[in-house]
Parts: C-alpha cells; structure tokens; sequence
C-alpha cells in the first residue's frame, strides 16, 4: 500500500506525523519537484527530501519535467542523497502544467516520451517509475504508450483510470484500467477513488490481478484505512485519536515557523476530509470551516455528533 502525494498536504510534516499516528502502508509518493529547462526547481521541494527528515516512511520522489537534461540533474541530486529510485509524473492534470506539455500533457507526444525515456534509462541509474492516467484527453492516449513503456525496465507504473480533462471528477474507467494493465510488462499499480475499506474490497473483486494500491484522500478520510486492508478488517477510528493526530501536526508546522493562518487552512482541510466521510452533520462542518484556533478545530472535531 502507498500514500499518495497531495500537494499542499503530504509534505515532510505531514508524512511523518501520519506515520506515527497510523500504520499499514509501505511506502510515500513525495509531491512532485517540477523542474525546467534551465534545471531550476523549487529548492523547499528538494529540501524536503532530505534522509534526515524522511526517517519514519520509506519516500519515492517524483519528477515532472518533459526533456531528458532536467530529470538527469534532479535525479542525480535524490541519488547524491541516498534516493534508489525515482519516478516520472506523467499524471498531473493541472492546466497549469498539462497545458505545457507536463504532466499528462506530454501523453499525446509518444515520440517525446520515447525519446524520455530512453535518454532517462541511459544517463540514470536509479529505479525508475511512472505515475500516470489513461490519457490528456483520450483514454487511448496509454494503449499508444504502452509499447513505448514496455520497452524499457520500469520498476512500476502507476494509473489513474481517469483523463486529465476528467481531473478528479465524473467515473473512473474501470474497464480502460484493465484494458491497459493487462498489456504493461511491469508491476502496476491502481490510484483513484478508494474512499472507504468497503470501496477497496469491491475493487479487489473486480481487479483480483492488481496487488499495489495508491490512496490519497480515503487517507485523508479515515487515516485507518491501510490498517483495515493490512488486517482486512475495518479499523475504527475515533474523533478523539484523530484529534490528537491533527493536534500534533499542527504543533509540528508551528515548530517550523509556519504561520497560524498557513496551518489552520492545512488542518481544515484534513478535518473536512474526516468530518464529510463520519456523517458530521452541517452546524459541526460549519464550525470547522470557521474555526480560528488549534484549540477550536479540536473542539470542532470531538464535539458530539
């Protein structure tokens, strides 16, 4: 099982204080460092991946880049600190970066991916994976990929059975997963809406073949989900220990100089997450939402519902 990136959510802080307080995942994908042309990247991202602070859960970086220089320079920075391998973001709907060619905006250009990745296979040695969707605006785009991928020695590919138009919206395509995954040569791993230990049941019925799971915001719903499929049973949570979860995180960013209303707006976010999937009825979401202290959104969390 994996912890998925979230950005503005699963930063070093983040990760550290979810692993201490909730156990049954493997491993975290970091948010992705995207990196230019000129090889500049944001510093705080690489920062961030530092062994020392990466102590309690194994980290996969992810680099999102679409030319062979800028993913050789970041990676072979993760390798001077330690990193064995490293993944290609090749998902990442955000206009901002599809509409530039990043993310799964480079889906369409098999050529470019091509040459990618041969140049990112011949000038690293680290492990390297792909975290990616059925396509930008076609889920056909992956089908034309796949024999590029199958080409060269991935370590995984990761796919989230929606188009980058879809975003985060509207049904995942079950059947153009499957479609795809029976053709990859490596180990593939599934990403998107396991909300509720029921919905990763279901799923694993319907794709038995599948052993790797991504999940992100059914994280952010009910932290006990990885236990409940390592133990395959569901692992209750209370609002109490999910406070004292939130409460420690929040001390954390406050350590690190973040300001109040930066980390408020982090811890909202996370409890609305917990508050929308635990039938908390409106007065108590509205509460949250207005809270203007730790000491408040823990009350906003444990008060009675």
């Amino acid at each position: 099982m994996l912890l998925a990136p979230m950005l503005g959510i699963t930063d070093v802080t983040f990760r550290n204080v979810f692993a201490k307080h909730f156990s049954g995942f493997d491993l975290s994908y970091a948010p992705f460092i995207k990196v230019n042309q000129n090889l500049d990247f944001k510093k705080s991202k690489m920062a961030e991946l530092s062994p020392s602070l990466n102590r309690h859960v194994e980290v996969i970086p992810q680099i999102m880049c679409n030319d062979i220089a800028p993913f050789l320079h970041v990676s072979s920075i993760l390798a001077d600190l330690g990193y064995s391998r490293v993944n290609l973001n090749l998902g990442c709907p955000s206009p901002t970066s599809s509409g530039r060619g990043l993310g799964c905006g480079l889906m369409p250009d098999t050529e470019r991916v091509d040459r990618l990745l041969d140049g990112i296979f011949e000038g690293s040695s680290l492990k390297i994976s792909i975290k990616t969707r059925l396509g930008l605006r076609s889920p056909e785009d992956i089908l034309n990929l796949i024999p590029i991928f199958n080409r060269y020695p991935l370590d995984h590919v990761v796919i989230h059975p929606r188009t980058g138009e879809q975003g985060y919206s509207g049904e995942v395509d079950l059947e153009g997963f499957k479609k795809a995954s029976q053709q990859l040569k490596t180990v593939v791993c599934y990403s998107g809406d396991i909300k509720t230990f029921q919905d990763f049941q279901s799923l694993r019925l319907k794709i038995p073949e599948v052993s790797h799971f991504l999940i992100g915001r059914g994280a952010l719903r009910n932290p006990n989900i990885f236990k409940s499929i390592q133990t395959s049973s569901e692992a209750s949570l209370s609002s109490q220990d999910f406070s004292e979860f939130i409460g420690e995180l929040g001390d954390q960013y406050l350590r690190k100089d973040f300001s109040l209303k930066d980390v408020l707006m982090r811890l909202k976010t996370i409890c609305y997450y917990f508050a929308s999937s635990h039938s908390f009825p409106a007065k108590q979401i509205k509460a949250i939402r207005k809270s203007r202290s730790m000491f408040e959104v823990a009350q906003s969390i444990t008060a009675v519902h």
